[in-house]
């Protein structure tokens, strides 16, 4: 698909670095950190993407039901890069996610 007519159904380019090799598609769900753990792991759904801004340790439940991680913190030996590698996810780091 065309990055024009992309724009034009609402999608936006966003840029990362990646923290593995892999790659996933799949429904993003967003997870704010002051939420707390057992709440967002209740409404996580197995196979979602999930996009936070930092993915904090007590997260952990989170990155074994996601299928891939994207977090706004820049840096592939981020916390959150280390558990995808461990678990085998794609994770993409630095990316703007407001």
């Amino acid at each position: 698909m065309k990055e024009s007519s992309r724009a034009s159904q609402g999608w936006h380019r966003l840029t990362g670095v990646p923290a593995g090799p892999r790659r996933v598609r799949g429904k993003a769900y967003f997870v704010l950190d002051d939420q707390p753990p057992e709440e967002a792991e209740k409404l996580f759904p197995k196979g979602g993407v999930l996009v936070t801004y930092v993915l904090h340790a007590e997260y952990y439940g989170l990155s074994m039901k996601a299928s891939g991680i994207v977090t706004k913190v820049e840096s592939i030996l981020s916390h959150s890069a280390i558990i995808a590698r461990e678990l085998g996810i794609p994770c993409v780091t630095g990316v703007d996610v407001r």
